[in-house]
């Protein structure tokens, strides 16, 4: 009877974690946190066992580019975006003003870098011989930071539940591209589409 009793205050304790918005909230972000790390880890085995060592190469550095990019992009809005969106009534026209000077920054910090792409990482230029490829460097950068960014807006209004299923898509998107496009541009595809 007292192991019934254990049980039935046990569930009724994780009920009332459960209806607090702030615990719900945190399970969700840690849940994204494992699913990302998980799919992640697929992803880099699946690469490293289809793509030669110097499309790897070449496609990690090409991310950590795009990573550090869309992130000097975020100009302290995400941190921002988290403490003044919450019950603002001019939530909309903060998340506009916000998304569009992120996004005009991006594109100009990706334009420089291409433009000294000799400079910063001369061994990089081998994969830009079409303007193709510089469109498509652009367009990455910009996709993570707008991804990125709407993460936090939807954590500031308390969706860290959309954040999860949103992770989820993208990354069975991300592993199903990798068996669609090849080279080192095809790892970068996958990973930001």
């Amino acid at each position: 009877h007292l192991f019934r009793w254990g049980w039935f205050l046990m569930i009724r304790h994780v009920k009332n974690i459960w209806d607090e918005n702030l615990y719900r909230n945190s399970i969700y972000l840690i849940l994204n946190a494992f699913v990302m790390s998980l799919f992640g880890f697929f992803f880099w085995a699946i690469v490293a066992r289809t793509f030669t060592s110097t499309e790897v190469g070449l496609a990690t550095a090409l991310i950590s580019v795009v990573g550090l990019l869309s992130s000097l992009s975020f100009l302290g809005l995400n941190m921002g975006f988290l403490r003044y969106l919450p019950n603002n009534p001019e939530s909309g026209k903060i998340i506009f003003n916000g998304l569009f000077f992120a996004s005009f920054f991006n594109i100009i910090l990706s334009i420089i870098f291409l433009l000294g792409i000799g400079i910063f990482t001369p061994k990089l230029t081998i994969l830009f011989s079409s303007f193709h490829y510089y469109l498509l460097f652009v367009l990455f950068s910009l996709f993570w930071l707008l991804f990125s960014l709407v993460n936090f807006i939807l954590i500031s209004q308390r969706k860290s539940n959309i954040v999860l299923i949103k992770s989820i898509i993208y990354s069975v998107i991300k592993i199903v591209f990798l068996f669609i496009f090849m080279g080192a541009f095809g790892i970068l595809i996958s990973w930001y589409f």
